[in-house]
């Protein structure tokens, strides 16, 4: 079930790749499930994919402050 779970999060956020609110409920899920190391290989991957304007709905800094790497 838990792999279920899994597989189902590394989906969305390949097919809503561009919706902010995947991202964080993504987060979410790796850190309720103490996968720590999970939910920080999202942020790079988010800011790939997120348009500038939607990155200050995850992250409570300033964009300006985001490296564009």
């Amino acid at each position: 079930m838990i792999q279920a779970a899994e597989d189902i999060w590394t989906k969305a956020v390949k097919k809503f790749s561009a919706h902010s609110d995947v991202w964080t409920k993504a987060a979410e899920y790796w850190f309720k499930k103490d996968d720590v190391d999970s939910a920080r290989e999202l942020l790079p991957r988010s800011l790939k994919s997120l348009d500038k304007s939607k990155r200050e709905l995850i992250f409570p800094f300033p964009s300006d402050r985001v490296s564009d790497s």
